[in-house]
């Protein structure tokens, strides 16, 4: 069972995308903030997948991405972008849609490992 770090402050979007996430039967590891996720990092339990938003309250998301990926199989970071949500990965954008959708392809890119094309 792989197990995914969901760091995300929006306790709405955190729900939404823990519930998509966890449908692939994956395990999920909430944090809220970078001091969470680094703690959950650089415990005894592997992370295998990271998301997180780029937003966070106590620092950079973008950063703890960039920390995340010498530690994970794959991370993906999450911004707001005119009113929808981007995803990216190491490789830049490979989403870009409404915030009902993320879910979604997280899913399916998880599922994949696979690099996803972006939408518009």
């Amino acid at each position: 069972m792989r197990h995914v770090l969901l760091v995300e402050p929006d306790d709405d979007l955190c729900l939404f995308l823990r519930f998509a996430i966890s449908g692939l039967g994956c395990r999920v590891t909430i944090a809220g903030s970078r001091a969470e996720a680094k703690e959950i990092l650089g415990g005894d339990e592997p992370v295998d997948i990271a998301v997180t938003s780029v937003n966070l309250p106590d620092g950079s998301g973008l950063s703890l991405a960039c920390e995340a990926a010498r530690k994970v199989k794959r991370t993906f970071l999450l911004r707001p972008f005119r009113g929808r949500i981007e995803v990216a990965d190491e490789h830049g954008v490979v989403f870009r849609g409404e915030r009902a959708a993320v879910g979604a392809f997280l899913n399916k890119a998880i599922s994949q490992r696979t690099r996803m094309k972006s939408h518009s």
